[in-house]
């Protein structure tokens, strides 16, 4: 799966949870520390989420949704969040992660 499709399913999963600039913050982590490790580190990424956010979220809930989006049809992923990715990561001064083609 790439890159960009498994970004869309981190969105389409935590949308329904966050606010728009705290999903962005979310998935900027997700991209910066979790997106190139195998798919068993999403409970890792969840504990991280959950741990750091200032709301209580039901991690099991979260995680069902996020496993369901990854292993659903792409007809149900919401658009490739990268272009809002990238207009949040410019407003708050955060590099986006290097990646090694």
């Amino acid at each position: 799966m790439s890159l960009a499709t498994r970004r869309r399913a981190i969105y389409t999963g935590l949308a329904g949870h966050f606010a728009e600039d705290e999903l962005l913050a979310v998935l900027a982590l997700w991209e910066s520390k979790y997106a190139d490790k195998p798919p068993f580190a999403l409970k890792e990424f969840l504990g991280e989420v959950v741990a750091t956010t200032e709301r209580k979220l039901e991690r099991a809930k979260l995680y069902r949704e996020l496993v369901g989006a990854l292993t659903g049809p792409l007809s149900a992923l919401l658009p490739d969040p990268e272009p809002l990715l990238h207009s949040w990561r410019q407003r708050m001064g955060v590099a986006a992660p290097l990646r090694i083609l």
